[in-house]
C-alpha cells in the first residue's frame, strides 16, 4: 500500500509540487528598496503567521522579533548598521530584528499551558527536563560536566550533545528567518538578511534586553536593483561537493 504524505493530500501533486522550488529559485538578497512602496498590512500579517509555523526544538520557539517600520526606529537603527546596510533600513519598509532567547527555560511553563491538551501527558513529565538539558542554559561549566559525563558514556549507549544556549537558540531563531525570507518571496516581496551591524548599538536603540542576543536581520520590501543594473544569480557550489551518500565525503549520485 503507497503512504500518502499529508503535504500531497493537502496540495495535492503535479504542477503544485513545484510551489517551494519556484520560490527558492526566485529568491535573492536584494541591494536597493523602493522607500515608496510600502507592503500591504494583510500581506505582514500573512508572512508573520508564516513564521510562526517555523518548527522549533521542543516548540519552545525561542525568538522575538522586532519590526522596524517608523521613521524614527528606521533612522535609530541606521547609526547602527555597517555599508550598504544603512541604506537598506532606512529605505525598506520594514526591517525585522530576530532576536534568540537565551533563557529559553523561562518560556516552558507557557509552552506547556497551550500544549496540555495536545501532548501526551508522558511527554509533558519529561518535557521540562529534556529540554533544560538539551538547551544548554546555564553556567559553562555544568555544560561541561554534561558533555564528559555524555563522552564517557558514548560507547555504551547514545547520549547527547550539549550545545551553548547561545548556539542552541541561534540556529532555531536562523529557521524562523529563513521561513519569513521565503514567505516574503511568495508573496512577491524582496529580502535581504544581514548580518553587518554593532550588536551594542543596536541593543541600545531597540531597547533590547541582555536575555536576547541579535543573530541576524531581514529587511524586506519591493526591490530596485533592476532599475540600475542587470540582475545577476550568485553561483553555488556543485550538489556533490555538499550532499554526500552515506558517509562524508562521498558525493551524492542525486
Amino acid at each position: 500500500m503507497i503512504r500518502v504524505s499529508r503535504i500531497t493530500r493537502r496540495f495535492g501533486t503535479g504542477a503544485q509540487s513545484g510551489i517551494f522550488s519556484e520560490i527558492a529559485e526566485k529568491r535573492r538578497s536584494t541591494k536597493r528598496f523602493n522607500p515608496d512602496k510600502p507592503i500591504p498590512s494583510s500581506t505582514l500579517s500573512t508572512i508573520l503567521s508564516d513564521t510562526l509555523r517555523t518548527p522549533t526544538s521542543f516548540n519552545l520557539q525561542p525568538y522575538a522579533v522586532i519590526l522596524v517600520k517608523s521613521s524614527t526606529a528606521k533612522k535609530n537603527l541606521s547609526t547602527a548598521m555597517l555599508g550598504g546596510n544603512v541604506f537598506r533600513v532606512n529605505n525598506a519598509p520594514v526591517t525585522a530584528v530576530f532576536l534568540s532567547d537565551l533563557e529559553p527555560s523561562k518560556r516552558i511553563d507557557k509552552i506547556m499551558s497551550i500544549e496540555e491538551s495536545y501532548r501526551a501527558p508522558e511527554y509533558n513529565a519529561m518535557m521540562p527536563l529534556a529540554a533544560g538539558y538539551f538547551t544548554g542554559e546555564g553556567p559553562w561549566l555544568g555544560n561541561a560536566i554534561k558533555n564528559v559525563a555524555a563522552a564517557a558514556m558514548s560507547p555504551v549507549k547514545p547520549m547527547p550533545t550539549v550545545s551553548k544556549v547561545a548556539a542552541w537558540s541561534g540556529k532555531n531563531t536562523a529557521m524562523a528567518a529563513m521561513s519569513f525570507i521565503h514567505s516574503s518571496t511568495s508573496h512577491g516581496l524582496d529580502t535581504c538578511a544581514m548580518e553587518g551591524y554593532d550588536v551594542l548599538r543596536v541593543r541600545e536603540a531597540l531597547r533590547i534586553p541582555d536575555r536576547y542576543d541579535i543573530p541576524l536581520m531581514v529587511s524586506v520590501g519591493y526591490g530596485m536593483d533592476e532599475e540600475f543594473e542587470e540582475i545577476k544569480r550568485t553561483n553555488r557550489l556543485q550538489v556533490g561537493e555538499v550532499f554526500f551518500d552515506d558517509t562524508f565525503g562521498n558525493p551524492t549520485c542525486e
